[in-house]
Order: C-alpha cells, then sequence, then structure tokens
C-alpha cells in the first residue's frame, strides 16, 4: 500500500490548488495524472508528513495495546467519501451517480441517505475483489476486533438515485458467499474477531450466513424500545456484542429523558405531530424495560433516576449470554448531546461534539468508575456462576 499512499498524499495537496471535487477536474488530472496540480511541494511534504504521523501513532498505539494484554476495536465503514481518495484511486469499483443507505424503519422513520457510493458488483468481481480485501486487511492489522458497519451490504445494500429522496431506493445485489470467503480468510488471517452489525430492517438470511460464518451479530437496547412498547421482551443472543446504543444513536441520558424525540423532530426525522404519540410509547418501554431489570436489580422502583437505571442496566447486559459488552463512554457520565445523526447533513452538528471529560481523568472519574464497577461486577458473577472466564 505505500505506493498507495503516496498518490494519496498527491491527491491531497493538489486540492490546495484545486479545492473543488475531483470529479470536476480537468480529464487529465480525473484520470490520475497529476503533474499539472502539483506545483505547491510544500503541500505535498506536508501530507506525505502527516500521513506518516497518522501511521505512526496507530502502529504505537497497537503496540502499546498489545503489551498490556489489551486489543483494539476498530469500525470498518460500509462506505467512503464520494469526493476521497478511493473513489477516486479505485473509480473502477464503485457505482456512479448512486448514493447508498436505508430504507425507513422503526428509528429513522424517513431512511436515510450515507452519500457514499455503492462497490459494483461486477467490477469487484472481475478483480478478484482485490480492493476488498486490501481494505479489509489494512483494518485488520490494527484491530483484534473489527464491526463491520451494515454487514448485510456483504448481501445487498440500498442504493439511491441522485435527486431522489431515500425512500426511492432499490437494493443493489452482490454475491454474499464470495464475500463471506474474502472476510473470513483475512480474519483468520489477522486473527481479527470480526463483528456484523445487523440493526434495523435485516432479512434472516443475512443472519444465518453470519452464524454460519462465524460472525458475532449485535444487540441494541435503543433498537429495542420500541418492541419493548409493544409488550416484546428482549432477547439477547450468545454470539453477540450487547451494547446500550451506537455511535449513530442518542445517548442513554437523551433516550431516557426523551431528548432524542425533541431533537429527531428539530432535525426532521420525526414530524412534530408525532411527538405526543411517541413519548407515550417511549413511556411504556421504560416501564417495561424497569419490569426487566428487576431481575438484576430486585430493589430497583420505578424511577426517574438515569443514573440507578443505567447502573441496572450495565449489570442486565453483563449477566446476559452476550460474549462482548460495549459501553459508550459518555453514557457513563449521562451525556445527552448525540455525536452522529446519519442521513440529515448539516441539520446536526454530527462528529463535532468535544467530550465534556478529559481523557487523562477517566481513570479517576466517579461516574464512569462508578458504572464500569457495576459492569465488572455483574461480568464476574456471570462467569463464576456458569464456570466460565471473564
Amino acid at each position: 500500500m505505500r505506493q498507495a499512499n503516496g498518490t494519496a498524499r498527491k491527491l491531497e495537496a493538489a486540492r490546495t490548488i484545486r479545492p473543488t471535487a475531483w470529479q470536476e477536474w480537468p480529464k487529465k488530472a480525473r484520470d490520475g495524472d497529476l503533474t499539472g496540480a502539483l506545483s505547491n511541494e510544500g503541500a505535498v511534504d506536508y501530507h506525505e508528513f502527516v500521513q506518516w504521523l497518522a501511521d505512526s501513532q496507530m502502529n504505537e498505539t497497537v503496540s502499546s495495546a498489545q503489551s498490556r494484554g489489551v486489543g483494539l476495536y476498530l469500525d470498518l465503514p460500509v462506505g467512503v467519501h464520494p469526493n476521497g481518495y478511493d473513489t477516486w484511486h479505485e473509480r473502477d469499483s464503485f457505482v456512479p451517480g448512486v448514493a447508498t443507505g436505508a430504507p425507513p424503519d422503526s428509528v429513522f422513520t424517513n431512511g436515510q441517505r450515507w452519500g457514499s457510493p455503492p462497490l459494483h458488483p461486477e467490477a469487484i468481481r472481475q478483480s478478484g475483489y482485490d480492493y476488498v480485501r486490501r481494505y479489509l486487511q489494512h483494518h485488520m492489522r490494527a484491530a483484534q476486533v473489527l464491526r463491520v458497519d451494515h454487514v448485510m451490504g456483504m448481501h445487498h445494500i440500498f442504493s439511491i438515485p441522485d435527486g431522489f429522496p431515500p425512500d426511492k431506493g432499490t437494493y443493489l445485489r452482490y454475491r454474499p458467499e464470495e464475500m463471506y470467503a474474502v472476510l473470513s480468510l483475512e480474519s483468520h488471517r489477522n486473527r481479527t474477531i470480526v463483528i456484523g452489525e445487523d440493526l434495523g430492517t435485516v432479512p434472516q438470511e443475512v443472519r444465518r450466513s453470519m452464524a454460519s460464518h462465524g460472525l458475532n451479530r449485535m444487540f441494541v437496547l435503543y433498537y429495542e424500545m420500541d418492541g419493548l412498547a409493544g409488550g416484546r421482551a428482549p432477547s439477547i443472543p450468545a454470539n453477540c456484542m450487547a451494547s446500550i446504543n451506537t455511535h449513530d444513536m442518542p445517548t442513554f441520558n437523551a433516550m431516557w429523558r426523551c431528548v432524542d424525540i425533541r431533537k429527531q423532530a428539530e432535525v426532521g426525522v420525526l414530524s412534530h405531530d408525532a411527538i405526543p404519540s411517541t413519548q407515550r410509547r417511549r413511556t411504556r418501554a421504560k416501564q417495561k424495560l424497569l419490569g426487566v431489570l428487576k431481575a438484576v436489580c430486585p430493589w430497583l422502583e420505578a424511577t426517574e433516576d438515569p443514573h440507578a437505571v443505567l447502573g441496572c442496566v450495565l449489570r442486565w447486559l453483563g449477566q446476559s449470554r452476550a460474549r462482548f459488552v460495549m459501553v459508550n463512554v459518555e453514557d457513563l457520565w449521562l451525556e445527552t448531546e448525540q455525536q452522529n445523526i446519519p442521513g440529515v447533513g448539516d441539520r446536526h452538528p454530527s462528529w463535532r461534539n468535544k467530550a465534556a471529560r478529559k481523557l487523562e481523568g477517566l481513570p479517576h472519574d466517579v461516574q464512569v468508575k462508578s458504572g464500569l464497577g457495576a459492569l465488572r461486577e455483574a461480568i464476574t458473577q456471570d462467569a463464576r456462576a456458569t464456570g466460565g472466564d471473564e
């Protein structure tokens, strides 16, 4: 990948001369010849330095984690920036004029448009899945556990033609057995555990394929709240990673206080007319959840105290059959600001919220220690009860 990285720095340097999307550049530059666009050698040197620095920092982080017996959990994104390096350098691997997304579901009622172009089913196959293999290898060299975002995309992906709303897309189909073969091979080579993000509208055939290829599933409490309101008890599967939410969802405190409902209406995910009924449904879900939590916190009464409920939720997840439990550190100090709302563009400042706590202070933060302590105690108790390891 050294040659590709060199090309990447030249592309970024060229942007200082031509700050528009590469699709709007002259044909010569679009086709890969950046000779005339690289008069600023200082920009080339700068981007070479920052890429080297980022790579060095990642290598140091991996080495430091391994020396402590800790592995990194990384995320494999469902796509890339439509105007980025991948679509420029690997353009034959993508379908132009189309954006990936998701149809409407119980959380994102208007559907989602993510903006990234889908992989071209025939082009990646004709190349022997070389591009797919390389980006998997790139992530797995650092990840002990890798979450494959939108794992259904290995089967088919919802694709929206330019100019159409998110609910007017259609599915672009792949060859899943071939995709799983590449994923499994790289997982074996790099000794990386794979978790498939199987949330939302996911056919059972996807989960059957995941099970047959040894991929772990996901259980996310936020996605179960609608079912709880309808009287359906949540069931946490054995081979899964359990969590309260994901980086694309509201924090626990925002969910518990219904801050997310008002925010969804503000950014257009939810109509204002639907706020009252959605709040009533959330109230029913919270009451049902409190009943479920009685199994691990028999002392818990009907309460609106988010901190007390959070501790019980962590105990519940820790004592479940889940193989892994993931905790959003911001949940531990009861953050309400949502880090990312997919598909709403500038209506929400995604990925721009600064953490309310300093990294250096987290090991000594009372709320952080309390939440993690409750989770560790639950996991330890469950391990002793079952005779297994933590």
